[in-house]
């Protein structure tokens, strides 16, 4: 009922991989539609992060697209030659902004497609905790220390709610991505490496 992939030929394969990680990475607690908006979202906030102007590339897609087309496209549009860009930073460039616009998700929005829960227990949980009429704590807790500090996937979670007049109040060190309907955090690793524990804070008005 549902499934997403590339609808051209890739070299990059952080769209897909990435979304594939996010949705095993705790069995059962992201649906496959929700691993693919946060991924997505992962590679919007890294391509900002380059350079924001590379938003507003448009990949025109022609019968077999494949990286010289897109280094073309990007390089007519950006001159990139011409700007000092280190060499792994121009090809990181030229890969988010192709996966971004050729990996798509088809099928049923309705239909929840879950891996199985491990019988064993997960790595980590995570839970909403209202702090204040505005106010939210978003907390991830880790099985164990180990697995604290060595956990290297983004955690995310999609709100039931949207919300509006949003910005983090703390926990920046972990690098959190707000917006109106999503939280992630992309370098979930306790500061305190004996530590199984981190709190986000944020503030947001519920819609």
């Amino acid at each position: 009922r549902q499934m997403c992939g590339y609808t051209v030929r890739t070299w990059f394969g952080r769209a897909g991989w990435g979304t594939l990680d996010l949705w095993k990475s705790v069995p059962g607690r992201l649906t496959l539609s929700d691993a693919y908006f946060l991924h997505q979202a992962r590679m919007t906030y890294d391509i900002k992060s380059i350079n924001p102007r590379l938003l507003d590339f448009k990949f025109e897609f022609s019968d077999d697209p494949d990286y010289e087309t897109v280094v073309n496209q990007l390089e007519k549009q950006y001159h990139l030659n011409h700007e000092k860009i280190d060499d792994k930073v121009r090809e990181e460039i030229y890969g988010l902004c192709y996966d971004h616009d050729t990996f798509v998700f088809y099928g049923d929005p309705a239909f929840i497609a879950n891996l199985q829960e491990n019988s064993t227990g997960n790595l980590l949980t995570t839970k909403f905790h209202r702090t204040g009429k505005t106010t939210h704590q978003f907390i991830i807790e880790y099985k164990d220390v180990e697995t604290a500090q060595n956990y290297k996937l983004p955690i995310g979670s999609i709100f039931t709610n949207r919300i509006e007049h949003f910005n983090i109040i703390n926990g920046f060190e972990y690098v959190p991505i707000l917006s109106d309907n999503f939280l992630v955090i992309l370098k979930p690793n306790p500061r305190d490496k004996e530590s199984t524990i981190i709190k986000i804070d944020f503030r947001g008005t519920l819609i």
